[in-house]
C-alpha cells in the first residue's frame, strides 16, 4: 500500500518538478538579435550598503551592481572579481546581511563551475566582473559579464549564456512598453533585445 501511495505522490509531483527546468530557448525569440538603439542610458543605482559583518567574495572588490528579487526579500549583488552572483537578505535598515554565493558564473567560454566540484576544490575558479543585473517578474536572474548574458531560472539554475554585442558590457535594464526588452550599454553604445519574459 505504501508503494502505491509513494508512486501516486511522485506522479502528482513530477509536473511541478519538471516545470522548474527552464531551457534558454523559452527566453529567446526566433530571429531576434541585439539591435543598436538610440535610447538614453540608465545610470546604475548605488548598491545598498553591505553590513560590515556580512560575508563577501575574497578579494572581490566593491560591489558593481545589484537587483532586487521579485519578492523583494533578496538582493542579488555582482562584484568586479567573483565566480558567482551573490545573494543577500535585505535588513530592515536597508543594509545587506547574510551574504553567500548564489548562482555560479560561467567565467570563461567552455568553463563550467559546476562541472567537476572535486577539481574546483583543488584550485580557485576564474573570476570576472558582473556589470549588470536584472530580475524579471518570475524571479529569473539576468547577469551581464564579458562572457555574455547569463540567464538563471528562479531556483538559480543556469539556463544558458546569450552572446552580447562585442565590447565591454555595462549597465543592464528593462525597457519597452511591455518591459520585455533588455537593454545594455556596451562601450558607450546602447543595445536592446526583445525576450520572452514576464
Amino acid at each position: 500500500m505504501n508503494r502505491i501511495f509513494v508512486l501516486f505522490i511522485l506522479v502528482l509531483a513530477s509536473p511541478a518538478v519538471s516545470a522548474q527546468d527552464m531551457p534558454l530557448s523559452i527566453f529567446l525569440i526566433d530571429g531576434e538579435k541585439w539591435k543598436k538603439s538610440e535610447i538614453a542610458a540608465v545610470e546604475a543605482k548605488p548598491v545598498p550598503k553591505i553590513a560590515a559583518d556580512a560575508t563577501r567574495p575574497k578579494d572581490g572588490g566593491e560591489p558593481t551592481t545589484f537587483a532586487i528579487s521579485a519578492n523583494t526579500k533578496t538582493v542579488y549583488v555582482g562584484f568586479p572579481k567573483a565566480a558567482a552572483v551573490w545573494a543577500y537578505r535585505l535588513a530592515s535598515d536597508g543594509s545587506l546581511i547574510d551574504g553567500s554565493p548564489y548562482v555560479p558564473l560561467r567565467t570563461e567560454r567552455g568553463y563550467d563551475n559546476n562541472k567537476d566540484a572535486k577539481e574546483l576544490r583543488k584550485k580557485e575558479p576564474p573570476t570576472l566582473a558582473v556589470t549588470g543585473l536584472v530580475v524579471d517578474s518570475r524571479g529569473c536572474i539576468f547577469a551581464a559579464t564579458a562572457v555574455g548574458l547569463h540567464v538563471y531560472d528562479p531556483t538559480g539554475r543556469l539556463c544558458g549564456v546569450v552572446e552580447l554585442p562585442v565590447g565591454k558590457p555595462g549597465t543592464l535594464w528593462w525597457t519597452g512598453t511591455e518591459r520585455n526588452e533588455l537593454a545594455i550599454s556596451v562601450d558607450g553604445s546602447m543595445f536592446t533585445r526583445k525576450l520572452q519574459t514576464k
